[in-house]
């Protein structure tokens, strides 16, 4: 009798401090101000704004880049600063316009086994290469606004070839693809090789000994190469030639002398765009 009652009446009590406990921490989250998320525009912009502090340099595509999913164009334009630059701290940062290419299922697998990701072996800073671009830029060195045009319209190149691979039926993904498809892998591939000849020529050391001798490597069983970003190290992306695959290329890797420490490494494309 006596311990039973005991029982209940800790039994009660616990019950109690745990109602107490339930209420006291739905009060706190009621009183709390909304969390605010940002905006992908103002995410992109912290970002750059904090890389800057850092005096690491670099822009904004690497942000935009990794958060956004799909096979995608992204352009920036200055923010409206209005006739008196009102627009102060991050008002005053770029405003952005994402294109995002359709490609079902069918063609993005069909896209995601044709591009491989080799790693060069070296790493380096990307401050000292844009600095080396942004300062010809602005003392209006010859042939540089040029060359930056054609480099942003050659994303609007790539962008229209994966609407086109995106717009073909199913049965031209089966296998090595239709001709159709592996025309614009020809035509993504040949992008990439252009965009290539812009970039050296914009930034000379851009192109290491090693990212040479990695180009050549590659070329036998590509559509096209190019290093990713300021170059001189990092990672260079490849687009398969139609029935080569991804073992030849590994091979291709190992074996180049110049570039010892290359591989090809495991990379998913987000494409759910």
């Amino acid at each position: 009798g006596e311990e039973r009652k005991e029982e209940e009446a800790r039994a009660a009590a616990a019950a109690a401090q745990k109602k107490q406990r339930e209420d006291n921490a739905a009060a706190q989250t009621k009183s709390r101000p909304p969390i605010a998320w940002p905006t992908a525009r103002d995410a992109f912009n912290a970002v750059l704004a904090v890389e800057q502090l850092m005096t690491t340099g670099g822009g904004w595509q690497d942000q935009a880049g990794g958060a956004l999913v799909g096979m995608r164009l992204t352009s920036a334009a200055s923010a409206d600063l209005g006739e008196a630059h009102e627009a102060r701290g991050m008002d005053s940062l770029p405003e952005y316009e994402v294109r995002v290419s359709r490609l079902p299922p069918p063609a993005a697998e069909y896209l995601s086994r044709h591009v491989v990701c080799v790693f060069t072996g070296a790493v380096r800073l990307a401050a000292t290469v844009a600095k080396g671009v942004v300062d010809a830029w602005q003392r209006r060195a010859p042939g540089v606004e040029e060359a930056l045009r054609a480099c942003a319209a050659m994303g609007k190149d790539m962008i229209d070839a994966f609407d086109r691979l995106g717009s073909l039926p199913d049965s031209a993904f089966v296998g090595d693809g239709s001709p159709e498809a592996r025309a614009e892998l020809e035509a993504a591939g040949s992008i990439l090789e252009r965009h290539k000849v812009l970039q050296e020529r914009l930034w000379p050391s851009i192109n290491s000994p090693a990212v040479a001798a990695l180009y050549a490597a590659v070329a036998p069983h590509a559509t096209g190469s190019h290093i990713c970003g300021a170059g001189n190290g990092g990672h260079v992306v490849v687009f398969l030639k139609p029935g080569v695959g991804v073992e030849a290329l590994s091979l291709a890797v190992r074996g180049c002398a110049e570039a010892p420490d290359a591989r090809v490494v495991r990379a998913a494309m987000m494409l759910d765009g």
